[in-house]
């Protein structure tokens, strides 16, 4: 019995440092958003606090379409959807899919006029997702928007979240 309690200690103290460790491997690359990629949070973020320009310039940030002629064109893109669609409110996420090597996130961004649609095409690079393509729709076009919560943060963002 002496010789199983330091085995029985040991797993009681080091078996949830095994988990955190996982844990912050997984959160390096994920969001608590239904597994999307940081770089698409964190550009939703940004989006709410500073606007669409810093959103690009977060999603696009480590992309290969990070020159300065993509830029500027997405940029455009995004004042001129804020001109008819009205002003960001906040996005709710519709769908992810992911493989090995690729992922596909579909967000619904809410406008005060009308919402619009992005889909986010990330590829592995680094051991990070990054943006691949980016595509904008003004319907929805995959998926289902979700109305059943899994997550206890729900799939529901406002600028602030």
């Amino acid at each position: 019995m002496k010789r199983k309690m330091p085995i029985i200690l040991m797993m009681i103290f080091l078996l949830p440092m095994v988990s955190i460790a996982a844990e912050t491997e997984d959160a390096a690359y994920y969001s608590k958003d239904d597994r999307v990629p940081r770089y698409i949070i964190n550009g939703l973020r940004a989006y709410a606090e500073e606007g669409y320009e810093a959103a690009v310039n977060t999603w696009f940030q480590d992309s290969p379409w990070a020159n300065a002629a993509v830029l500027v064109g997405r940029i455009a893109f995004f004042k001129n959807i804020e001109m008819m669609y009205g002003q960001y409110q906040g996005y709710e996420i519709v769908m992810t899919n992911e493989t090995r090597t690729s992922q596909i996130t579909y967000i619904r961004f809410i406008f005060s006029k009308m919402p619009g649609y992005v889909m986010f095409l990330s590829q592995m690079r680094n051991n990070r997702w990054v943006l691949s393509q980016l595509d904008v729709h003004r319907m929805q076009k995959y998926a289902e928007v979700k109305t059943n919560q899994t997550s206890t943060e729900g799939d529901r963002r406002g600028p602030m979240n």
